[in-house]
């Protein structure tokens, strides 16, 4: 006997003493005097075969199945499947087990898939009405290390007033750079700069003027507050059509993200966000007035890359506001369970991001439309900053020297244990590859500046 397997994935039986019917699906008795009561059968069926529903899902049944990201414990598939299917139940099977149950809420409809184990190999496929889709493979992501060195330096002499760093930006080990306003020897200073070796301070544009943000693409390719460029060896300032206030007065700039110099925003006070080219910026208009306290930058599966901003009057309420800007088109997103007091945000992928403020919270595409704040006790003070490199690598920092890790399954506190606390707040807070930096300002024998400095070992 032999199988042959046809379109629709169900196997028919070949025989050659079985008289074949021109109706497909149809199978004569084996008989070559058919009786009136055989004949009578034949044509009971050929009714019930014409009056049946031909528009059954199963009669028309197409499924794919992708596998679109995963973390260390939660993975997120896309099915796609025919119109007709819209509304109908599938079922999700993990490793040849059923996994659960799901609406098509579309013809693309994203499944989510969590209480899997850090660094393992799944196999999953869909099914409807008992045809399956294709199968897919998908490793989850390993668990990162919590396991860092910590240092802190202070800055400033008060010489001149009360110093603090508002921004840090880390090109490599050896490379970093740190802005706000240090007051040592009578002098003022914009920044200091790492160099592998020893901490510098730097005149930004030799000008004494108080830095807020800084952003590195390279060691040669460095930005501050969005106008003065590092190449390295001399400053430059670029200022075409940078965006003012109506009483001309430039805007605070409160954070800088891109893709590279000619191709990188600023936002700041007063719902302001400017968009550079790499000859000129370009305002960008929101519906909101609130100061704009964060931006980062994100891609989706289409690899198309676009930025997320959040704006909040961070101390005196207001907000907060989210948009999502793209390819010129500005869309809000829904707010629904953050806190008003929002200060920074991070979207390692479009299935899971962090926003942070008066809390943590969380919101991930599978555990409902709201953002979710996290109580299990991970920080009691106020977050100011969040960074990363992925789903698996978080830190966030606040008040007190607040700084906590994030490794895919678990948080960590590093404060009263491998950090010293104080009274003060950390800022701003980056990650590249192995090294962490923090910083803000603090009552450390005198209000200064405070950088802490992570590695990992």
């Amino acid at each position: 006997m032999n199988n042959k397997r046809i379109n629709n994935n169900q196997y028919i039986q070949l025989n050659k003493n079985i008289n074949r019917s021109p109706f497909p699906g149809l199978r004569l008795p084996i008989t070559h005097h058919p009786s009136l009561i055989t004949l009578l059968f034949l044509l009971s069926l050929l009714f019930l075969l014409f009056s049946c529903d031909t528009t059954n899902p199963g009669n028309n049944t197409s499924l794919s199945l992708t596998a679109l990201d995963a973390s260390c414990t939660e993975v997120w598939l896309k099915v796609e499947t025919e119109p007709n299917l819209v509304g109908t139940e599938l079922t999700l099977f993990r490793d040849k087990e059923e996994y659960g149950s799901f609406t098509l809420t579309g013809t693309d409809t994203v499944l989510f898939a969590d209480g899997l184990m850090p660094s393992t190999n799944y196999t999953f496929f869909a099914q409807i009405n008992g045809i399956p889709s294709n199968t897919v493979n998908i490793t989850t992501m390993d668990t990162t290390s919590h396991d860092f060195n910590w240092q802190t330096f202070t800055f400033g002499d008060g010489s001149g007033g009360s110093s603090y760093l508002n921004d840090v930006a880390i090109v490599d080990e050896n490379n970093i750079w740190a802005v706000g306003m240090i007051y040592e020897n009578g002098e003022k200073y914009g920044a200091i700069h790492w160099d592998g070796i020893s901490w510098n301070l730097v005149k930004v544009a030799n000008s004494n003027y108080q830095r807020r943000t800084v952003f590195a693409f390279s060691e040669n390719d460095v930005w501050f507050d969005g106008k003065i460029k590092w190449n390295g060896a001399s400053w430059s300032v670029h200022t075409t059509n940078f965006p003012l206030d109506t009483d001309g007065n430039s805007w605070i700039v409160n954070a800088m993200w891109g893709k590279s110099s000619d191709d990188f925003y600023v936002v700041g006070n007063g719902g302001n966000i400017a968009h550079y080219d790499g000859s000129k910026w370009n305002k960008i208009d929101v519906n909101t007035t609130l100061p704009i306290q964060d931006i980062v930058g994100f891609s989706n599966e289409a690899d198309d890359i676009g930025v997320i901003v959040i704006a909040s009057d961070k101390f005196h309420g207001g907000g907060p506001v989210l948009y999502e800007i793209r390819d010129g088109n500005i869309i809000e997103l829904e707010t629904d369970g953050l806190s008003w007091s929002i200060s920074s945000l991070f979207y390692p992928t479009k299935y899971r991001a962090w926003i942070v403020g008066g809390g943590i919270f969380e919101k991930s595409y599978g555990k409902g439309a709201n953002w979710i704040k996290m109580n299990d006790g991970i920080t009691e003070y106020y977050s100011h900053t969040i960074c990363g490199d992925g789903i698996n690598n978080v830190f966030v920092a606040g008040s007190h020297g607040e700084i906590v890790h994030f490794n895919g399954i678990s948080w960590k506190k590093y404060l009263g244990t491998e950090i010293e606390g104080f009274y003060g707040n950390l800022f701003s807070v980056q990650l590249n590859k192995e090294t962490v930096c923090s910083v803000g300002e603090g009552s450390i024998n005198g209000q200064k500046g405070v950088l802490i400095l992570g590695t990992k070992f």
